[in-house]
């Protein structure tokens, strides 16, 4: 397809957020929107995503948003025409005594907004997930509605809605620059030419820096590896849930057709690392120790094969939430950056409310405390978890 000359809305970022944020503004009848990709949809941090879609979060916003995204990925694929990959299964915490107070507070949270969340006992967990010894359990949290998605699928169902809707999108396509006049956003230019238009929003997730900069706007972020490895499971293992150990510092969740995803969970170190060169293969020492941790919870992984190990990249804001909105005085440039671990299950919801402020509506939760001058107004927001990416 030949490059647009002129543009109502150019999404910089072909990820998750970028591809909701189009598929919003498209689906509000937000005049032309173009979406740009450096290279190919959901090939950065989504397509590395182990897309777990749980409504643990520490506050109120974020709790709403984690609601709305469940109901939206229940419901994607008759909305969308393609399927998503969401799978039901639950989420559940495997507690420690010391982490009581934190999902006490998330679940009383949860239910006050409707969400199906509950504290279990420890035989609740062994009941959600037998074949799991108990070591360092003391009970848990538990949501039914909750699951997995497929990342890719994801990004690509949204997508092709957006150009049925008339979207156009470009892969293979970089942005060297983006034009001002004055205090407002004048054109968008890549290595396939300009495109004039009112406004523009960064989705460019661990190159939103590089964006922002093109119009004066930082963002402090830092990037770290992050690291899956998925597992072949035994046969008849049997069903459990999306479920978070903090005891062995790992998550694990199923995936279709008899395997195992696993990762880490903080407080662990960061691995900073360059999105543009960063090993995105997992080695032999890190896909033994992922091995052991999953062996002390699940002993019958012993008899699992590891098949493959990939690792991605969060970009980390201050308060590990992300910033969504506009900038005070740069009137047209609108961003969705800094996913901090999050940015995948949360981000449809949040792109449909900001396409509702790009489009002049009331949006449909409000996510004002995501802006970028909550760090500097001294408003960060604090996690019941502390530092990282659990809720």
């Amino acid at each position: 397809m030949s490059m647009t000359r002129t543009a109502d809305v150019v999404v910089i970022g072909g990820g998750i957020m970028g591809a909701s944020t189009a598929y919003y503004l498209t689906k509000m009848g937000y005049g032309k929107v173009v979406l740009v990709e450096k290279y190919l949809l959901a090939s950065g941090s989504t397509g590395h995503s182990a897309a777990n879609v749980r409504q643990h979060y520490s506050n109120e916003v974020t709790v709403q948003l984690a609601k709305r995204a469940v109901e939206m990925f229940s419901t994607f694929d008759d909305e969308l025409g393609y399927p998503c990959g969401f799978e039901r299964v639950g989420y559940m915490i495997m507690a420690r005594e010391e982490d009581k107070p934190a999902i006490e507070h998330v679940v009383k949270l949860q239910q006050d907004t409707g969400i199906r969340s509950r504290l279990i006992s420890r035989e609740d967990v062994k009941e959600l997930a037998p074949q799991a010894q108990l070591d360092g359990v003391a009970g848990g949290c538990f949501e039914q509605d909750s699951g997995y998605a497929d990342p890719r699928a994801t990004v690509g169902a949204l997508v092709m809605r957006s150009k049925e809707l008339g979207a156009e999108i470009h892969e293979l396509t970089q942005v060297i620059k983006i034009q001002t006049r004055g205090d407002r956003i004048h054109s968008v230019v890549t290595d396939r030419g300009e495109i004039e238009t009112p406004a523009v929003v960064n989705c460019a997730g661990p190159w939103a820096g590089r964006v922002g900069e093109m119009v004066g706007v930082k963002y402090n972020l830092r990037f770290s590896r992050e690291l899956d490895i998925k597992f072949q499971l035994p046969a008849k293992h049997g069903t459990f849930p999306v479920s978070a150990d903090p005891h062995n510092g790992i998550y694990f969740r199923p995936q279709t057709k008899g395997f195992l995803i696993v990762g880490l969970t903080f407080p662990k170190e960061l691995e900073p690392c360059d999105p543009d060169t960063y090993d995105d293969k997992a080695n032999t020492k890190e896909i033994e120790g992922v091995t052991s941790k999953i062996m002390r919870r699940v002993p019958g992984m012993a008899d699992a094969c590891a098949v493959s190990g990939w690792a991605g990249v969060y970009s980390i804001t201050d308060d590990w939430y992300p910033i969504a909105g506009d900038v005070p005085g740069l009137l047209g440039y609108f961003h969705f950056v800094g996913g901090s671990g999050h940015g995948f299950k949360i981000a449809p919801p949040i792109a449909e409310s900001l396409a509702g402020i790009i489009a002049g509506h009331k949006p449909r939760i409000d996510i004002s405390s995501l802006r970028y001058t909550r760090f500097a107004e001294g408003r960060p927001f604090r996690s019941a978890w502390g530092p990282g990416n659990r809720g």
